[in-house]
């Protein structure tokens, strides 16, 4: 608590050098000098909304953003990737000279496997064929042109999460070829009303997304799962995290160069400046001027640029967000607005796998903050 007081205090003294604060943030933030607000809830006590605020429609003009490129994109021609072994699978072995017949034998913690004379054939992250070739070879100095069959019993290294709105969420085996809607169908596919307009219980298929090796792949699961385009088609591997989250969640994001990084409550209407000071305000050498405003599909997002030093002096006008945008605010120049934009939805993709992941292990989480370390 002294340390989050002596950021507070840090805070309200950079704001008032510059001169910033307008009445709405002022109240906000300053009143709260030394006890940060409340984490993710907007005190309708503490920040005022004037009629010029409520009375303003929408956001600056958006541009779309365009992640599919060489580096960031699946191509629906991608063939499949063959199953590769790794410690805990079980395979079935079998030699045909032999009269014993096939047995069930673990890949070892030292990505080994220990059968016959072979005394051990490292087998870790090969494919059955591989391994089975392997084997015979080492199998050779011992048996004349031994013949070697491998099968795949049972696969325990290989898995993928798929959590959110499906009837069975968790982490499955991927123990053959798996594509994206085959992986949704396995999991018993979305809830039978799930897709009914004004359902409670709708899937947010706009904020869905697939995570590869920590990294966001551009999957448009709107067109894959309704229209059954080349994206429901891409090939699921080892590791792979899908989200499907509830349409019914209420709130923005703000992150990046605030005190508290977080989604902000939107039960009744949220203007930009409510929603910076409710994460607590800028930090010190937030660069006020490039805030990135992020809306739409994290697949295909639309983003603009704000000045919040201008709505800050009043010489631009706050503007009302929307149900589910991402504000980000920088702490160093800006690029390229598509870097950025791709920076913060590939950030804001890796929290929530990391919250989500903690609360399929756990029954008492503890959440992950939205931080952002740009490194421009």
């Amino acid at each position: 608590m002294k340390t989050a007081a002596i950021k507070s205090m840090s805070l309200c003294s950079h704001l008032r050098k510059h001169s910033l604060l307008p009445l709405i943030l002022t109240t906000a933030l300053l009143s709260g000098c030394g006890t940060p607000p409340q984490a993710g809830v907007v005190d309708k006590n503490r920040i005022s909304q004037p009629a010029e605020i409520r009375s303003t429609p929408a956001a600056p003009a958006m541009k779309p953003v365009i992640f599919r490129n060489e580096s960031m994109s699946i191509q629906s021609g991608e063939r499949e990737v063959p199953y590769r072994l790794g410690p805990g699978d079980l395979v079935s072995i079998d030699m045909p000279e032999d009269d014993s017949g096939p047995q069930v034998m673990p890949v070892g913690p030292d990505g080994r496997l220990y059968f016959d004379l072979s005394g051990g054939v490292e087998v870790a992250g090969l494919t059955l064929e591989q391994a089975r070739r392997k084997m015979e070879s080492s199998l050779s100095r011992f048996r004349r042109d031994p013949a070697v069959s491998l099968v795949l019993h049972e696969a325990r290294s290989s898995t993928y999460t798929l959590l959110g709105m499906v009837r069975n969420p968790g982490v499955y085996p991927l123990d053959r070829p798996v594509t994206l809607v085959e992986a949704i169908a396995a999991a018993g596919g979305l809830p039978p009303t799930s897709l009914t307009p004004g359902n409670a219980g709708m899937p947010d298929l706009d904020r869905s997304f697939l995570l590869r090796d920590g990294e966001l792949i551009p999957v448009n699961f709107r067109a894959a799962i309704l229209e059954g385009n080349q994206d429901g088609r891409i090939q699921l591997r080892d590791r792979d995290f899908i989200h499907i989250p509830p349409a019914a969640a209420r709130e923005v994001h703000v992150i990046g160069a605030v005190w508290r990084p977080q989604g902000v409550s939107f039960s009744n209407g949220l203007s930009l400046l409510q929603a910076v000071a409710a994460a607590g305000g800028p930090t010190p050498g937030a660069r006020l001027q490039q805030v990135v405003l992020i809306r739409g599909s994290l697949s295909e997002p639309d983003a603009t640029v704000v000045d919040l030093r201008a709505i800050l002096n009043g010489t631009a006008a706050d503007f009302m967000l929307q149900q589910g945008d991402l504000i980000f605010i920088p702490d160093h120049p800006l690029r390229s607005i598509n870097e950025l934009a791709w920076f913060a939805v590939s950030t804001f993709a890796r929290t929530v796998s990391v919250n989500e992941g903690s609360r399929l292990a756990s029954d008492r989480p503890q959440p992950v903050g939205f931080n952002l370390n740009v490194g421009l």
